[in-house]
């Protein structure tokens, strides 16, 4: 008995080293994404012992095989050659995990969530994460290095027993004393993987308990986000109301005709820009000096919305929102999940309707993201990818694809060869890590407070060049175009880094020649509303379903995201976060843009909306759910 319960003293000493090196990974998080976890001293404390309940459950699951080898009877563990086996499993398997940690620290600026098992699906999409990793690794050498030391110290430090430890045979005996132990710690373990003697097992949301949604990411780890996420994501109704109930608070069937007669048959090019976050423009954000020079002029000539947002944070979810008004209100991208073989529509299927040729251009490999799989689906007959290109070979950035400057001229180009009317997305690359710049652009652009900023201010350059180019073709002044981001990148404003901040984009509508169209506006605009606002200006005579509705018809506005477990609206003067069951924070996020004053006692006067976000929540489930991403009864 008591050579079982030193091996079971062994164990717990090594998981308490693993646990050590985890609470100074969260220590290490919170240095480096200081700007989103200003937090007072008591509650970062609170913060650290909660997390303890995280990363035991994450220990445990991925030690399983190693602790059953110390606690099943029968004093396995004194031979030698199983000491061996488990030390080395222990630093295999637990450094493989603690990578994802890694990651995160440097990654979560970008995303503000922990990485989630989607994060493989990405491994499966293109050759980019090969491509990329060299760069990266330069790029983010330090942690790399703290990687490694954290293997030294698991290694280094890891309680071994003494090699020479005497050896004695597995007893009848002592397999009968040794059971019931066994079975209590069998017990501990398994409320260490539950966190807790709580009726269900913790996730990620349970994190919200101790802080505000959205810091629960200082709460949680790495390994535990991605177990909690793996498998299938599946789906269920959610029935807040009764179907009559939800038809009158919110529908995304809707049906547009004739909304501007002077201009039939108008081309339609998309220009979604990589990580432009309004902050960078100085028109949107009011920081000087802004990066988008360029962008800022546009602005004063178009349709400009001051409150654009987009649904989510990652380009693999901004397609379906802007192109099919689908937004991204689950934990995995709509394209890696079994949904993405629903019938859906989305702007190029609608306009192939109506004559128009459908195009869609991006500089990176083809496969990327999906990129070429989901546009064909939307409609898309003409995807030009790395593949098609053909130039220099200077204009390869040597990771993603295409320089913007010369594949947007290539872009141009291809345009003045193809039938009109046509659809042209077109989703530049340059401003994504790891920010590279033509040789002979090396000085021309500001280095800012970030990296990204001058590949930002050479996207906007590439722009300039891109409409001057157009300019002096036939298609450019009969051509309604749409200006977006897919997402905003990392931040360096305090009213940015936050979780209403990080989603403000460039939102653009320009048409040249029409004096009509040249006007800022400040109510709440989305991605979703790109789809019916392009179907409505052209005055198709569609019935469409698109979770945002066109910004020709109103003069208020809403958007929705859904970021760790954590639904979240946003009106013109609100700001509601919701876990499906409760509401986690009211803010008004024109008055108080750091979002600092949780105004829960005024939920009996935000009903309405929130009743609205749940509205929407059941009708986008039961429409995946079962494949009614497409109106019932189009119209004749």
């Amino acid at each position: 008995m008591n050579n079982y319960l030193k091996i079971v003293k062994f164990l717990f000493l090594r998981l308490l080293l693993l646990l050590a090196i985890y609470t100074s990974l969260r220590l290490l998080f919170l240095v480096f994404n200081f700007s989103h976890f200003q937090l007072p001293f008591p509650d970062l404390l609170k913060a650290f012992a909660a997390g303890v309940r995280f990363d035991i459950s994450a220990i445990v699951y991925t030690n399983i095989p190693f602790i059953l080898l110390h606690i099943l009877p029968g004093n396995l563990e004194n031979r030698r050659w199983l000491q061996l086996f488990n030390r080395y499993y222990f630093l295999v398997v637990n450094g493989f995990w603690l990578i994802f940690n890694f990651i995160d620290i440097e990654y979560y600026s970008y995303v503000l969530k922990r990485s989630t098992f989607d994060f493989f699906y990405f491994l499966n999409t293109g050759n980019d994460v090969i491509t990329l990793l060299p760069k990266y690794l330069m790029d983010f050498w330090y942690i790399l290095v703290l990687w490694i030391i954290s293997l030294v110290a698991l290694y280094k430090l890891y309680p071994f027993k003494n090699p020479n430890y005497e050896k004695e045979p597995i007893r009848a005996k002592n397999l009968i004393n040794q059971t019931p132990l066994f079975l209590a710690f069998l017990g501990i373990f398994t409320i260490g993987t539950r966190g807790g003697v709580q009726l269900r097992p913790i996730n990620s949301l349970t994190a919200a308990q101790y802080i505000s949604p959205d810091k629960i990411a200082l709460i949680t780890n790495s390994t535990f986000t991605i177990l909690n996420s793996y498998g299938e994501i599946r789906l269920e109704n959610i029935d807040y109301f009764t179907p009559d109930q939800l038809s009158a608070i919110f529908t995304p069937e809707q049906a547009y005709v004739n909304f501007d007669k002077d201009f039939p048959n108008q081309n339609v090019v998309l220009l979604i820009l990589e990580s432009f976050g309004a902050e960078y423009s100085q028109f949107l954000s009011g920081n000087a000096p802004g990066y988008t020079p360029f962008l800022d002029s546009l602005m004063n000539q178009s349709i400009t919305f001051r409150r654009a947002y987009a649904n989510a944070k990652k380009s693999i979810e901004a397609l379906p929102a802007i192109l099919s008004g689908i937004p991204a209100l689950m934990d995995y991208p709509y394209v890696s999940t079994r949904f993405h073989a629903n019938n859906i529509q989305g702007i190029p299927a609608i306009l192939k309707k109506h004559g128009y040729s459908t195009h869609f251009f991006h500089g990176g490999a083809n496969g990327t993201m999906a990129f070429d799989n989901f546009t064909k689906a939307t409609g898309v007959d003409n995807y030009y990818g790395l593949n098609e290109y053909r130039g220099n070979k200077e204009d390869y950035d040597g990771a993603w694809g295409i320089y913007d400057e010369p594949y947007l001229q290539y872009v141009a180009n291809v345009l003045d060869t193809i039938s009109t009317p046509f659809f042209a997305g077109i989703f530049t690359l340059s401003s994504h890590h790891p920010y590279r710049l033509p040789e002979k652009y090396r000085d021309s652009f500001p280095e800012g407070k970030l990296p990204i900023l001058k590949t930002i201010a050479y996207t906007d350059y590439a722009l300039r060049k891109f409409f001057n180019r157009a300019k002096q073709s036939p298609w450019y002044r009969n051509t309604l175009f749409v200006i977006t981001a897919d997402h905003t990148s990392v931040s360096f404003t305090d009213s940015f880094a936050n979780i209403h901040g990080s989603y403000r984009i460039p939102l653009i509508f320009y048409i040249p020649e029409h004096p009509k169209a040249r006007k800022t506006l400040d109510y709440v605009v989305q991605h979703t509303d790109i789809y019916p606002s392009v179907i409505h200006y052209l005055g198709l005579n569609e019935a469409i379903v698109s979770y945002g509705s066109s910004v020709f018809v109103r003069d208020t506005g809403w958007t929705v995201n859904y970021l760790s477990g954590v639904y979240q609206i946003i009106t013109d003067s609100l700001l509601i976060q919701f876990d499906g069951t409760h509401v986690l924070g009211i803010y008004n996020p024109v008055t108080d843009p750091l979002l600092q004053d949780n105004r829960l006692d005024t939920k009996q006067q935000t009903q309405n909306e929130l009743d609205f976000l749940k509205a929407v929540i059941q009708d986008y489930r039961f429409r995946l759910i079962n494949n009614r991403l497409v109106p019932k009864w189009p119209l004749p």
